[in-house]
Parts: C-alpha cells; sequence; structure tokens
C-alpha cells in the first residue's frame, strides 16, 4: 500500500464533493455520496498500489458510486424537452419586488448555480459525469477517460455528444449564451422566490469559482465557461481536519479487522 499525503486526501475528497454535487444537484446528497465514497475507499486502501495518483482512483471509486446511487432512482430522471418547458413557460420578473441590484444580484448568482446544477440532470448519468469531468473540471481526455473505465476514442465520442445536447439546449433557451432567448436569471427571480430556490441572505462574497480551481481546457467553447463560473465548494479548515482524522479511523479499523 503506498503512503497517502494528508494534502491528498483532502484535495481529493474536495473534488469529490463537487463532482457529486454536480452529478447530484442536492447539497445534501452529495455530503452522503463523497462520504460513503470515501468509506469505500478506505476499505480497499490496501488495494492502493501507486501505480496511478490516488485522486484518480478515488475518483473511479467515486464514479462507481455515483452512477450506482443513479441507477437505483436515487433522484428521477428529468429531459431537455420536460426542462424547456420549465424555461420558457413563467412570467418574467418586471421588478415586482423593488430589488437593488445588489440584492438582484445575490438571486441571480443563485439561480445561474441552481439552473446549470439542474441542467446536468437532463443527461444520462454516464453522460453527465463525462460532461462534468471534461467541460466543467477540466479532467485531460486520458484522465478522464481512464476514471469512466474506457478507451480515450469512446469517452471522447460520448463526451461530443453530451457537448452536443447541452450546448444545444443553452443556445435556444438560455439568456447566458443567447442574449435573446426568452430565459435569463434575471427574469427568473420571482418564480424563483416563489418556489423557495433563493435566499434574500444568501452571503453575498463572491466564492471561488471551479475555473478558478482547475486547470484551463484546450477546447473552452461558450457552455463550458459557463459552467465553470459556478461556485467551486470548498470547506472550512476544521472540516478538513475532520476529513483526515475520518478516513484514518476508517482505513485503521479496516486494516485491523483483516489483520
Amino acid at each position: 500500500m503506498k503512503t497517502v499525503s494528508e494534502e491528498e486526501l483532502v484535495s481529493s475528497w474536495e473534488m469529490v464533493y463537487n463532482i457529486s454535487l454536480n452529478m447530484l444537484h442536492n447539497p445534501a446528497d452529495a455530503e452522503d455520496a463523497v462520504q460513503e465514497i470515501f468509506e469505500k475507499a478506505a476499505r480497499r486502501i490496501q488495494s492502493f498500489q501507486g501505480r496511478s495518483a490516488f485522486s484518480t482512483w478515488v475518483y473511479s471509486i467515486a464514479r462507481n458510486h455515483l452512477l450506482d446511487i443513479r441507477q437505483k432512482g436515487f433522484r428521477d430522471e428529468i429531459s431537455f424537452d420536460l426542462f424547456e418547458r420549465d424555461v420558457t413557460g413563467f412570467d418574467p420578473y418586471m421588478n415586482e419586488l423593488g430589488l437593488s441590484p445588489a440584492e438582484e444580484k445575490i438571486y441571480i448568482d443563485q439561480i445561474k448555480n441552481g439552473c446549470t446544477l439542474a441542467m446536468l440532470q437532463c443527461l444520462k448519468p454516464e453522460s453527465r459525469l463525462i460532461y462534468i469531468l471534461s467541460n466543467i473540471f477540466a479532467f485531460s481526455g486520458k484522465d478522464a477517460a481512464e476514471i469512466c473505465c474506457m478507451e480515450e476514442a469512446k469517452y471522447r465520442k460520448k463526451l461530443s455528444r453530451a457537448r452536443a445536447a447541452v450546448s444545444g439546449f443553452m443556445q435556444k433557451n438560455c439568456g447566458l449564451q443567447n442574449p435573446v432567448a426568452f430565459c435569463s436569471c434575471r427574469n427568473r427571480i420571482l418564480i424563483a422566490r416563489e418556489q423557495g430556490r433563493v435566499q434574500k441572505d444568501f452571503p453575498s462574497h463572491t466564492p471561488r469559482l471551479i475555473r478558478d480551481c482547475t486547470a484551463e481546457l484546450n477546447e473552452l467553447d461558450a457552455s463550458a465557461e459557463i459552467f465553470r463560473q459556478n461556485w467551486f465548494i470548498e470547506h472550512p479548515v476544521d472540516f478538513a481536519l475532520k476529513i483526515k482524522s475520518r478516513f484514518k479511523v476508517f482505513a485503521e479499523n479496516f486494516l485491523c479487522s483483516s489483520e
């Protein structure tokens, strides 16, 4: 078994959480998933020989776990057709709430993040993961294909299809990519408030963005840039210490039970 540094462990945990959030849409579901993924990793830690990076090994475990829980009906599937009805069938916000520009921005940032996360649910689970790895988190084709357990050529073909589906939907419906599209983040302020999808007291500071936490994409398209402007969720230092402690307990308990 190869030794894993604390830095590797914490950075991998953060990335797995953000991948899980984009896969599952719901923060609580993502927290549960990352906990279960690292418990699995701890139970299998003896099999990690260092032939690939620890992070790649963990991401492969995450891939299997995330696809498995989706197949069990973890959330109802939606489609681009159903989502199009949602983003075209509402009354646009006409300043009924009298919000200041700063207050509007708080809502708009939440709406953009929520809408793009929901959009990903329109892709089938495997295609969603492929799109998340490459277009959002900028994994190389080689690394992403290894995580997804497929040949790179097959991976790139599936990625091309996922990109086309997302870009086509956004070009038709999303004001962030097409200025004349009906749906815009500001237009959705009223309906988002009515549906409880935004919070007025949400922190107004700008969190770190995904694009600031990942490598630059070689093939950056307009859709990818919009997704990469979403938040990269980081945990506080005390949580990082908790991660290290819990993983160590998981691994030690497994090793002791195996002796």
